[in-house]
């Protein structure tokens, strides 16, 4: 921990990279992200964390993956520094790592920002590409003119971790070993929203909806009110209805149901 963000790594001579010292290669994404993920920050560096990110790495496209971007070789640092200014590891928005970091900020119940990062990840009209599929990148400001471009290369391990994302954090409709858990995270900009899950050879319909009435969350499987957000396994080829309903604003803290 440098004071703001965590060391990427450390160089032979045991000294830190990604650093506030550091003029190129300051900020690397993936620590902050797994150092979220793993729960090994406090409260405090978790602020402070997504402060950084916001400050140094946020682009229209997602955050970058370092920033800023490294213009030459560094032999301390290795591979990463020759590659084009703003592509791949050097500074692109890597959309594979740009979904860990929106993982870990629905771990922090930062929904309305979660789904900010998840949502620029989507190919639009300004990125040059067709929304078919979600590529391996987006150029980060290193590579000049072609900023915010799509690599259009979809070899990414992107695809399954957003569909994780959404399923189990965004929607929080989430497999655990004996039951299925609703803890929901819909962003503040959504009313309703409506997924339908198999969960060992069961099928739920989970509908979703904001109530000015509602206080806290609350739960209704199959017409009966629940006093927490675990589901059991029920019987294999059975078909049941889950009512969710939630506060107007997005002022929940941690959620009970999640352990």
């Amino acid at each position: 921990w440098n004071g703001k963000w965590y060391a990427a790594g450390f160089k032979d001579d045991g000294k830190p990279f990604g650093v506030q010292q550091d003029k190129e290669g300051k900020i690397w994404l993936n620590a902050q992200s797994w150092a979220l993920i793993g729960g090994v920050s406090t409260e405090e560096q978790e602020k402070k964390i997504v402060e950084s990110v916001s400050k140094y790495l946020q682009k229209p496209t997602g955050p970058t993956v370092i920033g800023p971007a490294y213009t030459s070789m560094r032999e301390d640092i290795g591979r990463v520094t020759i590659k084009v200014p703003g592509t791949n590891e050097n500074g692109s928005v890597y959309c594979h790592a740009a979904s860990f970091y929106a993982y870990a900020l629905f771990l922090l119940r930062r929904s309305d920002d979660a789904f900010k990062t998840i949502r620029a990840l989507l190919p639009s009209d300004n990125v040059n590409q067709l929304p078919l599929y979600i590529p391996n990148m987006f150029r980060g400001p290193g590579a000049g003119w072609t900023a915010g471009r799509s690599s259009h290369y979809p070899g990414t391990g992107t695809a399954a971790w957003f569909f994780r994302i959404v399923v189990d954090r965004l929607f929080g409709v989430r497999a655990d070993f004996d039951s299925l858990i609703i803890d929901p995270q819909l962003p503040s900009c959504w009313a309703s929203a409506r997924i339908s899950r198999m969960f060992r050879g069961a099928s739920f319909d989970v509908h979703m909806h904001r109530s000015k009435h509602a206080s806290k969350l609350t739960i209704i499987f199959n017409g009966k009110t629940l006093h927490n957000g675990r589901i059991s396994c029920q019987p294999t080829g059975t078909k049941h209805k889950i009512e969710v309903i939630l506060p107007m604003k997005n002022n929940l803290t941690v959620s009970q149901f999640q352990k």
